[in-house]
């Protein structure tokens, strides 16, 4: 099952590269990500060794990250997430993600307005939502135990590799769940909230030894809602 992918072209690398670097050839091909570059020079010699010659692993690696980038923050708009929220995490400007959506996502909506949800418990108030928030957050958790990029920290904090996963959650979770309305900005809470573990965590049930999400500040429930007999609501 492979995740869904925003395919860049030549001319969207061209059109959105920073203005210092001149990329002469770029050949991406999404899945294996192979590149080839040529001409990547700062326009004052940044990429240049000692001897004058192309640092490429200094140009591959600013052109992989860059990429990277514009691929997030496509991701991002796609998912409906809030401006902030897609900055935040991609590392672009709200300026520069405005140029990405009008060029390349025309037909998108406008995605969600206002503040970022801060509260857990919409979560907890239907059978559904919960059993939806309990599939996002196991789909994260999974994902980021086998994920090498990153360290031992658990709070979650913006950067590219933590919105890249963010982004393979909510895609795995939207394969298994296409009726949820989990918005991409609740999923980034659900998240934060399951890796600090001070507020929500994942139990198991005492009875089927299925996952549930609990509030650790409310009365704790040890049983998922199947083995409650639908006394949840």
């Amino acid at each position: 099952m492979s995740n869904p992918s925003l395919l860049l072209s030549r001319s969207l690398i061209d059109s959105l590269t920073p203005s210092p670097y001149l990329i002469g050839k770029a050949e991406l091909s999404a899945g294996s990500k192979q590149k080839t570059l040529e001409g990547f020079l700062g326009s004052d010699g940044r990429n240049l060794n000692k001897d004058g010659l192309m640092d490429t692993k200094v140009g591959d690696d600013r052109f992989d990250r860059h990429y990277r980038r514009l691929h997030l923050g496509l991701r991002l708009l796609t998912h409906g997430a809030r401006a902030q929220t897609a900055s935040e995490w991609s590392g672009l400007t709200p300026d520069r993600l405005t140029t990405l959506k009008r060029r390349w996502l025309p037909e998108a909506g406008d995605g969600f307005r206002g503040p970022a949800p801060t509260s857990f418990q919409p979560h907890f108030r239907s059978t559904t939502r919960a059993v939806h928030a309990t599939l996002f957050t196991g789909i994260y958790q999974t994902l980021y135990r086998h994920d090498r990029r990153h360290s031992s920290v658990r709070e979650l904090q913006p950067s590219l590799e933590n919105g890249e996963l963010l982004c393979e959650a909510y895609e795995v979770f939207r394969m298994w769940a296409e009726e949820s309305d989990l918005e991409f900005d609740q999923a980034v809470l659900l998240a934060k909230g399951v890796s600090k573990s001070d507020t929500i965590e994942l139990a198991q049930c005492k009875h089927c030894e299925g996952v549930l999400l609990v509030d650790r500040l409310a009365k704790r429930k040890e049983l998922c809602s199947d083995c409650r007999h639908g006394d949840f609501d």
